[in-house]
């Protein structure tokens, strides 16, 4: 193999592919990636058997076709550090020579047939979407899913297809983040998944920002999410994903509205003198303000208030402030919605468009 290519996108194409290597592993070739060069395209691929990642480079030019495994952290290393902005790539038996004008190196190629099939899914249902709006729905669920490694089913983030519609929705069991964007054309049907976590913010992170469409396809037991460029082929959460329908309030008989950015920055305040081994914030309404109070016998006492619009009959609430701080830092309106029927039922927050934030009260006071 011998190609010659840009050392910023090879650098880029590297990071994106080595993504999905794992932090520790008991099987060295999996520290490595995959380059397959064809036509007047390379492929970049790696695995950690949960999630594969496909990138393809097409701003180069190919002497001679084949196939490498090359250690990934020697090589991205390199070329990182690599002055020239025109490299080359030439493979021998046993190693690959990564060269500038005047700079070179020869890393030692590991064992291409030891290396995992990758996966790929043809069949089952899908959708598509521009990159932006799945990127911005996976912004405002993935943060609520559970990090616990014993929750299985609620460690990533629920994809739903209803008729014209998509639903995301990630739970911790504490609080629950439910958010839909229309579908321009409706996709071929498919059960709901649940889609691990780190396969949707490697997404996040790969497209950074990007508008492209992307495809996301799902067979009996992987999910496919796919651009032009780029491909995420993750195996799917096993187990039953919680009935999130009976935890989200229908209409709750108090309401508050404030300013969402002053409401966090007055949560931020007091939620210095919590308890941080249980932090608490209380809210107090009155009719045209919010009180937020925290203490903790270590630390003190804090007290903050703000203007608020409120109407209902149960005027306080309390809730761990770093769940409400996490759903105030994707909410893009002026003004927060909140609503409860009472201190022990959950608090609905509306932060965005077709978006809807549930927090468990804490109670336990």
């Amino acid at each position: 193999m011998k190609v010659l290519c840009g050392r910023d996108q090879l650098r880029e194409a590297l990071t994106i592919a080595a993504s999905a290597i794992p932090s520790r592993t008991t099987k060295p070739v999996l520290e490595a990636v995959l380059l397959e060069a064809h036509g007047n395209e390379i492929t970049i691929s790696a695995t950690d058997l949960e999630i594969a990642i496909r990138y393809q480079l097409t701003e180069v030019q190919v002497e001679r076709e084949g196939a490498c495994l090359i250690p990934a952290k020697e090589a991205t290393e390199f070329i990182r550090d690599l002055e020239d902005e025109a490299i080359t790539l030439e493979t021998t038996k046993s190693s690959v020579r990564i060269h500038g004008k005047e700079d070179s190196c020869e890393i030692s190629l590991a064992d291409a047939s030891e290396f995992p099939e990758m996966p790929i899914v043809t069949e089952g249902g899908g959708f598509e979407l521009p990159s932006t709006v799945l990127e911005t729905l996976i912004e405002r669920t993935a943060f609520a899913a559970a990090r616990e490694s014993g929750r299985f089913a609620m460690n990533g983030v629920r994809f739903e297809v209803l008729q014209d519609r998509v639903r995301l929705i990630a739970t911790d069991g504490r609080r629950l983040s439910l958010v839909e964007a229309p579908l321009a054309a409706t996709g071929a049907e498919f059960s709901p998944v649940t889609v691990p976590s780190k396969a949707v913010q490697q997404f996040v992170r790969l497209n950074n920002g990007q508008n492209v469409p992307v495809e996301i396809r799902v067979s009996s037991e992987r999910v496919s999410i796919k651009t032009a460029r780029a491909t995420i082929v993750s195996r799917l959460l096993e187990g039953d994903f919680p009935k999130y329908q009976a935890v989200i309030p229908r209409e709750g008989k108090n309401y508050a509205e404030c300013d969402a950015k002053q409401f966090a920055q007055k949560l931020r305040l007091v939620s210095h003198l919590s308890a941080p081994e249980q932090p608490i914030v209380r809210l107090k309404f009155t009719g045209s303000s919010l009180a937020l109070t925290a203490s903790s016998p270590q630390r003190g006492e804090a007290r903050a208030e703000m203007p608020a619009v409120f109407k209902g009959v149960n005027d306080h609430i309390a809730f761990n402030p770093e769940f409400v701080l996490d759903g105030l830092k994707i909410c893009r309106r002026e003004t927060v919605r909140i609503e409860f029927s009472d201190h022990a039922s959950p608090g609905k927050f509306h932060l965005n468009e077709n978006h809807e934030y549930v927090v468990m009260p804490v109670v336990n006071e």
